[in-house]
């Protein structure tokens, strides 16, 4: 039997429906790749592609992947996986997140060989059983009566750092973000690209200068320019996610921006890993975030980095079961009370330590 790798994309449902300025979801977008060696041990792999994130669909990641297939089944060795990696930074520099699945996959299926845990097969510390930087509660563009609802949801699971999308309409946003600052002292506004120029942005940030500390995304996609006038002007950080999705984007950084690291868009858990150390060897602080809509095994991912890293300006992600209607990874890996993954990783555990609950 030879080794052989399975892709395919899955569509869950949302409990209801996520949106933002960019885009409303209904369900998730999700590659699923399974690799099998000889032995019929199995390494599994997930993804979320972004269109406006990274230009990537499912077809183009399908598509990539299946390109790609022969040379993945002959990396046999973790050395071999880091040398691809090198070897092929500009083909995934263009391929994140379908390289992503791919390079989960193998992490996984290597420490099984080994009967290791990833953490373990990487020497990533992952003692800790609770990662104790909160995690931030993230909500869409609500109607007025969802927003209370989840507000006081959250308020109830012990969040106390909260993200809110905007629609750039201040009278609007305005209400809520004045009204969320009862609750949290700690609110950053995402704004998905919504503003056309930094004139536009500023105008609306003034007035909410002291109730938030941080906007993501203001300005269309890598307008740097745009961006270094309103931390003239506001005096507010600026999260990075669409306008940071490499390493080489970190000389761009200024003191006031923050990257938003979210392991499908930056390539998988190594290319995430080897960012956030060069992050903190520069001193600039960074955020590890998820894209909605992903099931536990790019959860667990993100808690191995977590753990080993915890130097997190914020946590985003483990909404699982609460977004998704169904998780097809078990154990299901998600947030409980004091908004935190209590997520305990035994010694024996094999790759990432989750299976395939049931055929997607």
């Amino acid at each position: 039997m030879k080794r052989t790798l399975h892709c395919q994309s899955i569509q869950i449902p949302f409990r209801e429906k996520f949106s933002h300025n960019t885009a409303t979801r209904e369900e998730t977008e999700t590659i699923l790749l399974k690799i099998e060696n000889e032995k019929g041990e199995v390494g599994y792999g997930e993804s979320c592609p972004r269109l406006y994130v990274t230009g990537e669909t499912i077809e183009s990641c399908l598509k990539y992947i299946e390109s790609v297939k022969d040379d993945i089944l002959n990396i046999r060795t973790l050395t071999d996986l880091k040398n691809y990696i090198n070897q092929n930074t500009e083909s995934i520099d263009s391929n994140p997140a379908a390289f992503c699945a791919i390079e989960l996959a193998l992490l996984d299926l290597l420490a099984r060989e080994k009967s290791r845990s990833v953490g373990s097969l990487l020497g990533l510390n992952t003692s800790n059983a609770r990662v104790t930087t909160n995690y931030t509660a993230v909500m869409g563009i609500e109607t007025w009566p969802k927003f209370l609802k989840k507000l006081f949801l959250y308020k109830l699971m012990g969040f106390s750092d909260f993200k809110l999308k905007i629609t750039g309409h201040l009278k609007t946003d305005r209400k809520k973000i004045k009204f969320l600052s009862f609750f949290s002292q700690k609110i950053r506004i995402d704004g998905n690209n919504v503003f056309h120029n930094s004139s536009e942005a500023i105008a609306y940030l003034k007035p909410l200068r002291s109730f938030i500390w941080a906007i993501e995304e203001p300005l269309q996609t890598s307008d740097f320019e745009g961006m270094e006038k309103i931390i003239a002007e506001c005096r507010l950080h600026i999260i990075l996610d669409e306008s940071f999705k490499k390493a080489d984007d970190i000389q761009r950084l200024n003191e006031f921006m923050i990257p938003n690291l979210r392991i499908s868009k930056m390539g998988g858990l190594l290319r995430t890993l080897a960012v956030i150390h060069q992050l903190e060897n520069s001193h600039h602080k960074w955020i590890l975030g998820s894209h909605v809509g992903e099931m536990s095994l790019l959860a667990k991912a993100s808690l191995l980095l977590a753990r080993h890293c915890p130097k997190a300006a914020a946590l985003e992600g483990g909404f699982g079961t609460f977004l998704l209607k169904e998780d097809y990874f078990f154990p299901n890996i998600r947030l409980s009370a004091g908004a935190s993954i209590r997520h305990t990783i035994p010694h024996n555990e094999k790759g990432f330590g989750l299976q395939l609950r049931m055929k997607p």
